[in-house]
């Protein structure tokens, strides 16, 4: 494959998931806002969706910040600007993609660019959220069966796991920070758990972890089924395996060079794989840090291997 092909494949699969993680993140924090005790504002949970854009903007209206992070063409992380990226780098790798996949990607593409802004941020952030990520799903249904599952394949779904375990520790980074914040104000155990549980619903994981942790959600048991639980698609072990299984494919070396990708994947999932929840507790920030360098550093390096 062509270098400046896999380059835009990947992108694309990043892009994808950066939007769907976005706006999921949104929608979530401001109706957990409106729906939550009394100690839960609106305004922290529009702090937090800034935060989760990386912007630093205070003093915004409710409408401006919901505008800003969805629809402002002159902000790199908003929604429109990861789904037109996304679009652009498909269609540059237009002839190696199905055109069902590329059908779907440019449907999501003319539904975000014609949606109408003004409605957005009055009364259809659900709407307009609901549809945009049911259409990221038929994406990515297009991609795992429309597609011959080959390096193709594996650059797509390679740049989809990355962005996605980068996405999985910034949300709940993000959320932690709202839960020692609020710990400040109100000790309660209920405005804590309202947020945990605002957190795994986030990550579209709060059923599905009542099954597999006994009690209540609390943060111990939400940062080892987010972080460590190794079979549970949203969470970050999941995707750094699925990261090491696509480039493995990509290399199909019996072994790996020291100065590799592979070697350098292997290496550092080895230890996550006996990584205990403890530790994670330890230190919530600082390992949440080191795990997301590890994997931007994983980013460039795959980049630098399979695509320069």
């Amino acid at each position: 494959m062509l270098s400046r092909i896999a380059n835009n494949l990947f992108w694309m699969g990043r892009y994808l998931e950066r939007a769907e993680s976005m706006t999921r993140f949104t929608k979530v924090n401001y109706f957990s806002a409106l729906d939550g005790p009394i100690a839960i504002s609106r305004d922290l949970a529009l702090k937090a969706i800034l935060r989760m854009n990386g912007t630093n903007l205070t003093d915004q209206s409710e409408e401006d910040t919901l505008q800003h992070v969805t629809f402002a063409r002159d902000n790199g992380n908003s929604v429109i600007s990861s789904v037109v990226a996304a679009r652009e780098n498909g269609r540059s790798a237009r002839d190696v993609i199905s055109a069902e996949l590329w059908e779907s990607i440019n449907k999501y593409y003319h539904f975000v660019q014609d949606y109408k802004v003004d409605d957005y941020k009055k009364t259809h952030l659900f709407d307009f959220s609901q549809r945009a990520n049911d259409m990221v799903t038929v994406i990515k249904g297009k991609v795992d069966s429309t597609l011959v599952h080959d390096e193709t394949w594996d650059v797509i779904k390679a740049g989809l796991f990355v962005e996605r375990a980068i996405q999985i520790l910034r949300t709940v980074q993000i959320k932690y920070e709202d839960i020692e914040m609020l710990a400040k104000e109100d000790s309660s155990i209920a405005v804590r758990s309202y947020q945990v549980a605002t957190l795994l619903d986030t990550l579209e994981s709060f059923d599905i972890s009542k099954r597999h942790c006994t009690g209540a959600p609390d943060l111990t048991s939400a940062l080892q089924f987010l972080i460590l639980q190794p079979e549970f698609p949203r969470s970050f072990l999941f995707c750094f395996d699925k990261v090491r299984f696509h480039i493995d494919r990509l290399s199909q070396a019996k072994y790996p060079a020291k100065d590799s990708v592979e070697y350098f994947i292997d290496k550092h999932l080895s230890r996550m794989k006996y990584m205990v929840v403890d530790e994670v507790e330890t230190d919530v920030t600082g390992t949440i840090t080191q795990l997301t360098n590890l994997m931007y550093e994983i980013a460039g390096k795959i980049e630098q291997q399979y695509m320069s």
